[in-house]
């Protein structure tokens, strides 16, 4: 998958012609930016601007290019062999006026950046999981809002949770603007959140292995992520859960853990969560989402936070963390020391999510069976490349019985 990147924050511009133009300055690349987009064809981009008053009301798009439009395509057209593309987009005068003005005007505005073609915008998890079209993620950036907090370094992307019976959730997550491949959505995160979803679909031909019963057939389900990053793929099972009309599970905790660096991007995007989808009391009891620091040095001798011990984990969900193969055996003895704390508490079960990139990274399945972790279910799911060969992310299902 591909993502449109924003390398810094885009910015007004007061030309002495007194118009107002929006400079951005972006880039295509996979998840890791080792590869940017070099489709054989060109591929037009449109960039959108919501507007919406400060009570949510009063929502309008403007359309500010149209890669559609023979016109103007031209005006924003990614080509390979490009590494960065510079375009500055002019504003009708009274949309920029208000953006000059948008803390006086009480409106918010939301830029969006997104392929010209809907069919290859990886916009939900049902387009994302069906793996038929080479795909590249929209990117929003936020002006100043009392969501992002003003923070001019944050773009957020968006997925629609699909999970049937017409019931569909948007979850939006921050990320860093930049080339740093730190905090930001990773292919596998994004799968695997598809998958949780489809499994969770009535008419879904996924749903009847073990994953589907931890994930609907529990009265209580606790959910356990390590090595969070942004979040995408604990809060994207939150909100399927949470929408979902055929799991029976009554009450869900999801606690999101990452390395200390990870907590403020990890903690807004929580934030970000509970303020988007506010729910009423009832709803609010049902699901919990928290985050807790948790270094795999500390966990694999069983040095855990507070949250981390309170409650049994039905499920320990991992992706997109097997490339640093370094960690692998800190990060296989922590899941252990996880599962050992679950001494007559019933099975904990490992869902890993990766997109494989290095022969090395197969030691992970080394180190879990030497621990005695055995796969119950597997499934490779297709994950077409704009311009290059079909990729792959594997997901694993992993168990070990609890020691009397």
């Amino acid at each position: 998958m591909h993502y449109i990147r924003l390398l810094r924050p885009p910015t007004l511009v007061k030309k002495p012609s007194r118009e107002v133009t929006l400079s951005l300055v972006l880039t295509i690349t996979t998840d890791l930016g080792d590869s940017f987009l070099a489709a054989e064809d060109p591929v037009p981009l449109s960039v959108l601007l919501q507007t919406s008053s400060a009570d949510g009301s009063g929502r309008m798009v403007v359309t500010l290019v149209d890669g559609s439009s023979p016109r103007q395509r031209q005006q924003c057209l990614w080509r390979a062999g490009l590494r960065v593309l510079k375009t500055d987009v002019l504003l009708p005068p009274q949309l920029a006026s208000e953006m000059l003005a948008s803390t006086e005007s009480g409106k918010t505005h939301v830029l969006c950046i997104r392929a010209a073609d809907p069919s290859v915008s990886a916009s939900n998890t049902d387009i994302i999981i069906r793996g038929e079209r080479a795909l590249v993620m929209p990117i929003f950036f936020p002006f100043p809002s009392p969501l992002n907090h003003g923070d001019q370094h944050v773009a957020t992307r968006r997925l629609q949770l699909i999970s049937g019976d017409n019931q569909a959730l948007t979850i939006e997550v921050e990320e860093d603007i930049g080339e740093s491949i730190a905090r930001h959505v990773w292919d596998a995160g994004l799968v695997a959140v598809s998958l949780v979803a489809d499994i969770l679909r009535r008419e879904s031909s996924r749903g009847h292995g073990p994953l589907k019963e931890i994930l609907s057939c529990v009265p209580s389900l606790n959910i356990l992520e390590l090595g969070t990053g942004v979040g995408i793929f604990g809060l994207g099972a939150a909100g399927t859960l949470e929408t979902s009309r055929v799991s029976s599970v009554e009450e869900v905790n999801v606690l999101l853990t990452d390395l200390p660096d990870g907590e403020e991007r990890a903690t807004a995007n929580i934030r970000r969560y509970e303020q988007t989808h506010s729910q009423d009391a009832e709803q609010s009891l049902r699901l919990r989402v928290g985050y807790e620091n948790l270094d795999w040095e500390d966990g694999k001798q069983g040095v855990f936070g507070e949250q981390l011990r309170a409650r049994p984990w039905q499920l320990i969900v991992i992706s997109d963390c097997t490339y640093n193969v370094d960690m692998l055996p800190a990060l296989v003895k922590t899941l252990s020391a996880i599962h050992a704390l679950q001494s007559g508490e019933g099975p904990t079960r490992v869902l890993l999510a990766t997109k494989p990139r290095h022969p090395s990274e197969k030691a992970l399945f080394d180190l879990m069976a030497y621990d005695e972790w055995t796969i119950k279910e597997s499934s490779t799911l297709p994950l077409p490349i704009l311009g290059s060969v079909l990729q792959t992310v594997e997901v694993y299902l992993f168990g070990k019985d609890v020691r009397k």
